[in-house]
């Protein structure tokens, strides 16, 4: 089964996203800030990451930019 990673500070938003992956048949791991979802993809290694851009401390622009200036596996991660 395929895993993504939800990073999405609106808790309604990432229920709706949450539940429509998982119909769908993913697997789906759900961080509620840049932050959470940047250390939460260290260790699950998702196969695609669904990130909201607008979040406070950490947005998605800094996630996407992290990741893709990683030199490991996360660093070809479909965001």
């Amino acid at each position: 089964m395929k895993t993504v990673l939800i990073i999405e500070d609106d808790a309604a938003s990432r229920l709706v996203l949450s539940q429509w992956l998982k119909a769908a048949g993913w697997q789906v791991i759900e961080a509620a800030n840049g932050e959470d979802g940047l250390r939460l993809a260290d260790e699950a290694k998702p196969d695609a990451i669904l990130t909201d851009l607008l979040m406070p401390r950490c947005n998605g622009f800094q996630v996407c930019r992290t990741l893709r200036e990683r030199q490991d596996a996360l660093k070809e991660v479909p965001i």
